[in-house]
């Protein structure tokens, strides 16, 4: 699944210049902060309302489901990046590297006892709605922004654009494509200002239409 929440990045500049918050590589300590972080960060995000219709417990689901995406999906916590504000990790950005998007049949079974117990009586109906935006993503070798979010105290203080231009320096010096769906319009032209282009959307069942969004590597 892909999802951005990049109201944190307004503001930023493009390229490579000098970041104003420091972005490290996670580690297994961090997942819980970055759960926390990535939770409150969606928790009015379109399709976070779309998985989760009560408003009331959405938060609490959304960390959960960062602790088992962090703890399951990201193997090895590779591509996993954390921000910091005085000492304390406010803001993640989730990265899957080329050629570990699909985790195979055996992952799948790992997984399942948990996203049903997550989603309860909608997972049908999301996974259902999953498929297609799954096969809209490209099949060729990219670093997929899967997860970045800011926790909302800390909106504008720079974390959220440091933690991307970190993940787009890493897929330059790789000469990979990047690929993202951005879950609002408004933050369409955000990323463009990044060298992401729309490429494809996608609507869930009854819920709301996503874009995939394609940068090429930079050059030199």
């Amino acid at each position: 699944m892909g999802k951005d929440d990049s109201a944190q990045a307004r503001g930023a500049s493009g390229g490579r210049g000098t970041d104003p918050a420091p972005v490290r590589a996670a580690d297994r300590a961090d997942i819980p902060r970055a759960a926390r972080a990535l939770g409150l960060a969606f928790a009015d995000d379109p399709v976070f309302a779309w998985l989760f219709p009560d408003s009331a417990i959405r938060p609490e689901k959304a960390r959960r489901f960062f602790c088992m995406q962090l703890a399951f999906d990201a193997r090895g916590l590779r591509g996993v990046d954390v921000a910091e504000h005085e000492g304390v990790v406010r803001a993640a950005a989730l990265w899957v590297p080329p050629g570990m998007k699909n985790n195979g049949p055996w992952h799948a079974l790992r997984v399942l006892p948990h996203v049903v117990e997550l989603f309860g009586t909608r997972f049908p109906v999301i996974a259902r709605g999953m498929g297609p935006m799954e096969r809209a993503a490209p099949k060729e070798p990219h670093w997929y922004l899967a997860d970045i979010g800011t926790d909302p105290k800390e909106r504008g203080t720079g974390l959220g654009g440091a933690l991307l231009r970190h993940g787009l320096r890493r897929a330059d010096s790789d000469a990979m494509p990047c690929y993202l769906e951005a879950s609002r319009p408004e933050n369409i032209p955000l990323y463009e200002h990044f060298g992401f282009a729309v490429v494809n959307e996608t609507t869930f069942p009854e819920g709301p239409t996503i874009h995939g969004m394609r940068r090429e590597p930079a050059a030199g």
